[in-house]
């Protein structure tokens, strides 16, 4: 099938670079800058003539040339996918190219050709084949020649790192849980989402955990190490310390880590690229899929989770040491390999510098090693070594580029930052009075109000009681501990919550500990913010409620965030109205014409962006800086069986007591005291969610100091050397 035009295209583009463009760039590409970083000088040392470093000039200029070339001009060679639908082609039916790479003879190679290229299984990124030939000696010198084989992996970001997880250190907007310290998980996290959705859990720190179960989650990206042994199953694990797992957890994608990796007692990474700076290290019935170790770790300060790892000959760590019947689908390693009864499944999969120790009976391996080849398989009675399709090429390097480091950025958040935004603020005023100063609230003037009961008089009524209600003077005989409002009753402005009865307070205040308690069946819709803590004992509530200091909520607990109850907590999507909340915030029917104005338009019976919209997403926020720069507070504390419709922003520590669902995303943000323990069960639904509302806020938009975004550029494309060998 011929190529579309715009495909042809891309290939005349790919020409014209190889056939002009290295021409013109020779000089530069045979000085000292012709190789790049840490990989290319590792090459560089390592080329055994004159020859093999002209052969390995003429990898770095072809892979330069490929980073040039595109995306379009590699589409063009591998033709149009099925339907136009991205597929794997490298595992069955890589596409043959015969193609002669001109302008290169002045670097000291006279042939270079790319052979074969396919779609790997990761969707953008190709693996492009090349044989470079090296030349040294000319005339009355001795001739030699070296000739490279070459896979070069080229796609979007960095095709090393090119996993659906992201490139690079620089975590996706996705990330459903984010704690800013070390998390020893004791509990268990349960994410329900939609299919087509992958969601992540960032840690600045260690993640540990123990006989609990992480399930639904894609990623786990930690600034430290990683130690998961529990009945879980991820897509990517990365890390800039070490990754341990076993028991039964699993992952599919993409494990990768600055320090070791080890795993054991029947997990499984079957299906996923394993890449370790440090060393691979599987015991136990272990499936690896493709493998690729350094041997180097460079983890830092960070925890050491891996023990001990072995050494060779030569007294460096087995970059990769398959033991227990532990297996791999291919393995690259810049250092030895060793294998106890294990295996390397693939034909010719086996690339090492170093020296490959094989003490497997009736196993087989085959493919290159740097080193020697040998161990005690050579003494299997009726069996040949099962490293007998090892070849050995002195001097052989294979090329790795090491994992990026994991860069997750700290947040803050500072609830006198958010008070302005606040429909009813809660304050204690010098007298020690208890003051709301509301804002924006439909049929109540702006202003500060007095909380304090009516007495039942003849002026006031004998039906009903009058507890908590705002007025702007008290009657003779107030305090602080027992305030009253001057009658007649005025309302508006009213009350802002429902007691249990009319007789019954809904707000207390204890001088104490400075916490405020809510203890009715309903508030006023709208942001509720308070100086000082917060529990919620019992009820259900449509607020965004944020404390300088504590939030803790008792149990049954159900608060609905303003943008996800919306208008009248309904939605509809494609000619269907659901229902996602019992009430909105502009049609609760406790507090009739008393809504969030800012929030309201009455006129489209819609719900409005007031500006503030990061705010509104979220249902609980906690945590200051007090005057001496201190932080404070900044716990959130969920009693048993909570039902959060929002996200939490913790500016310290999260907890739960247990059974608790939460239809957003949680930040703690360690600001205060390090490290956190989650025990109990957390479920975060994110299944079904209403138009509109945003379940991962960054912290920075609940307060309005995220930076302008940069201008949109174009994915970066990039080619890496992945596999390399003499032939």
């Amino acid at each position: 099938m011929r190529a579309p035009a715009r495909r042809q295209h891309g290939m005349a583009t790919l020409l014209i670079i190889l056939l002009i463009g290295l021409a013109l760039a020779v000089t530069a590409l045979a000085a000292a800058h012709a190789l790049r970083g840490s990989q290319q000088r590792q090459l560089t040392t390592h080329a055994a003539t004159a020859a093999q470093g002209a052969a390995w000039r003429g990898v770095e200029a072809l892979r330069l040339a490929l980073r040039a070339a595109g995306p379009d001009a590699l589409a063009a060679w591998t033709g149009p996918p099925a339907g136009d639908a991205w597929e794997d082609s490298c595992g069955a039916a890589p596409t043959a190219l015969d193609m002669e790479v001109g302008g290169t003879a002045a670097i000291g190679v006279p042939r270079a050709r790319l052979t074969r290229i396919c779609r790997t299984a990761t969707p953008g990124v190709y693996r492009v084949t090349a044989e470079i030939t090296g030349e040294a000696g000319a005339g009355n010198t001795a001739q030699t020649t070296a000739t490279l084989e070459v896979v070069y992996e080229a796609g979007a970001e960095e095709p090393d790192d090119a996993t659906p997880d992201g490139g690079g250190g620089v975590p996706p907007s996705n990330a459903v849980v984010t704690f800013n310290d070390d998390l020893n998980l004791s509990g268990s996290i349960a994410v329900l989402k939609d299919t087509d959705t992958e969601y992540q859990i960032n840690v600045r720190g260690d993640l540990t955990t123990g006989g609990n179960t992480i399930t639904g989650v894609d990623t786990i990206w930690s600034t430290g190490s990683v130690q998961i042994s529990s009945g879980s199953r991820f897509g990517t694990l990365r890390s800039n310390g070490d990754i341990r797992f076993d028991g039964s957890v699993s992952a599919t994608r993409a494990v990768m880590a600055r320090g070791d990796i080890c795993v054991s007692g029947g997990a499984s990474a079957r299906d996923a690229t394993v890449r370790a700076n440090g060393s691979v290290v599987a015991d136990g019935g272990v499936l690896l899929g493709e493998v690729a170790a350094i041997g180097s770790s460079d983890r830092g300060d960070r925890t050491r989770l891996c023990g001990p790892v072995a050494l060779d000959a030569d007294g460096l760590p087995y970059a990769v040491d398959l033991q227990g019947n532990a297996g791999a689908r291919r393995v690259a390693a810049a250092g030895s390999v060793r294998i106890h009864s294990g295996s390397i499944a693939e034909e010719d999969g086996l690339r090492a510098s170093g020296h490959l120790v094989d003490d497997n009976c009736g196993g087989s391996e085959s493919g290159l090693v740097g080193g020697s080849a040998g161990g005690a398989a050579a003494q299997c009675t009726g069996n040949r070594p099962a490293w007998h399709g090892v070849r050995v090429q002195p001097g052989l390097q294979v090329a790795i580029s090491p994992v990026s480091p994991v860069t997750l950025e700290a947040a803050s958040f500072n609830a006198y930052d958010v008070e302005a935004a606040a429909h009813y603020a809660f304050n204690i005023d010098r007298n020690g009075y208890r003051v709301v100063t509301v804002r924006e609230v439909a049929g109540i003037a702006d202003g500060t109000y007095f909380i304090g009961d009516y007495d039942n008089t003849a002026e006031t009524g004998w039906n009903r009681g009058y507890r908590d209600f705002m007025c702007r003077e008290l009657a003779a005989g107030s305090s602080p501990s027992a305030p009253r409002c001057r009658p007649p009753v005025l309302d508006p402005p009213g009350t802002f919550c429902v007691g249990h009865s009319t007789y019954n307070n809904c707000i207390a205040y204890d001088a104490s500990t400075r916490t405020w308690t809510l203890n009715g069946i309903g508030f006023a819709p709208g942001i509720a913010w308070f100086e000082g803590s917060l529990h919620i004992a019992n009820g259900t509530y449509f607020n965004t409620f944020v404390a300088t200091r504590t939030v803790s909520t008792g149990g049954s607990v159900s608060v609905y965030a303003l943008a996800y109850a919306g208008y009248d907590g309904t939605r509809t999507a494609d000619g269907a109205t659901g229902r996602y909340a019992p009430n909105g915030i502009c049609t609760h029917p406790a507090f009739p014409g008393r809504h969030p104005a800012d929030y309201c338009d009455t006129a489209a019976r819609a719900l409005r962006d007031p500006g503030n919209a990061g705010l509104g997403h979220y249902a609980l926020l906690a945590g200051s800086y007090d005057a001496a720069g201190r932080y404070v507070g900044g716990d959130v504390v969920l009693g048993a069986s909570n039902r959060i419709f929002g996200s939490l922003l913790a500016g310290n520590r999260y907890s739960s007591g247990g059974d608790s669902t939460i239809h957003g995303s949680i930040s703690a943000l360690s600001l205060s005291v390090a490290a956190h323990r989650m025990s109990g069960s957390t479920t975060i639904d994110l299944r079904n969610l209403p138009t509109g509302y945003r379940p991962i806020v960054p912290p920075c938009a609940a307060t309005g100091t995220c930076p302008e975004p940069p201008a949109a550029e174009p994915d970066a494309f990039e080619a890496a050397v992945l596999w390399t060998r003499y032939l």
